[in-house]
């Protein structure tokens, strides 16, 4: 299908991104692994000298390697934990700050690479303008720079007035709306999209990990997988469609996780192979906003 939205005669556009939930691995999350997916593995890498979750390098290499580059959402999250409220077991794990010099020279060198960095808007503030503004100057101030996406955690969406907090504190584009068990288009909505009216841009959330392994972390049935992304791939190229991929960074342990890695790699090629245009959120907004001064 032609579709004269994207750049170079590309038949359709893949987004790639990371939410970055957590940059190490805590106690928590390596019992509960261990507690669902009865291995020791889980257990022995809290004893790691290097972090099983801080795998920055190699993402940028893999991307790297396909000259590819994506969007990395950072969290900063702020909830206690409650005994009674179990969602805050999880949530008070995902902890660091964004000011954190390690974090801010990871910053760096995204940037200077050519990624994008974004803001992973914690649990609560999809729908607290003061709490989510709070976050963006957070990130605003260790960056240097304004920040211009972002994807609500656990894709928490109000709609419209998620939307409508998001652009009123300066955000130009979200990438939150998508399914949150499967993998596809939800609602058919193939194409970024304008839910305000404005130049504030949605780009649709399509294959999540976590939505295409669904709890089988075994590593065993890749190609069965596969196929599922492949008719993704098909309905992507038949309708000229975004197709937005989300990886979060935990994932690409080969050890705790094996398969994960190897199947984004194969999307990335898959998407070479296709000629995909790739783009950052980023450049798909100045794309599309581009093409709307046109028409």
């Amino acid at each position: 299908m032609e579709n004269k939205l994207w750049p170079k005669n590309h038949t359709f556009a893949i987004f790639l991104s990371h939410d970055i939930d957590t940059i190490h691995q805590m106690p928590f999350q390596g019992l509960y692994y261990f507690l669902t997916q009865k291995k020791f593995k889980y257990l022995r890498s809290l004893f790691e000298k290097r972090d099983p979750y801080w795998r920055f390098e190699e993402m940028m290499a893999l991307e790297e390697k396909y000259q590819v580059r994506s969007t990395f959402f950072f969290l900063q999250e702020k909830t206690s934990l409650n005994l009674f409220k179990p969602i805050t077991w999880r949530l008070s794990n995902d902890r660091y700050e964004f000011s954190n010099p390690k974090v801010i020279e990871l910053f760096k060198k995204l940037e200077n690479g050519g990624w994008e960095v974004g803001l992973h808007g914690s649990y609560y503030s999809y729908n607290n303008e003061k709490l989510l503004a709070e976050e963006k100057d957070s990130l605003e101030k260790s960056l240097g720079h304004a920040v211009a996406g972002i994807r609500q955690h656990h894709l928490n969406l109000n709609e419209p007035e998620t939307w409508k907090i998001q652009a009123k504190i300066g955000l130009q584009y979200d990438s939150t709306y998508g399914l949150k068990k499967e993998i596809g288009w939800r609602e058919g909505k193939y194409l970024p999209y304008r839910p305000l009216n404005n130049n504030f841009l949605e780009i649709p959330l399509v294959i999540m990990d976590i939505n295409v392994f669904k709890g089988d972390l075994s590593g065993q049935n890749l190609e069965k997988l596969w196929q599922k992304c492949l008719a993704i791939f098909d309905e992507a190229e038949k309708n000229g469609a975004m197709l937005s991929v989300l990886w979060h960074n935990r994932f690409f342990n080969d050890q705790q996780f094996p398969g994960f890695t190897a199947l984004y790699e194969k999307i990335i090629k898959e998407g070479k192979r296709r000629n995909a245009w790739f783009a950052t959120g980023g450049q798909i907004y100045k794309q599309l906003n581009s093409q709307k001064k046109d028409s």
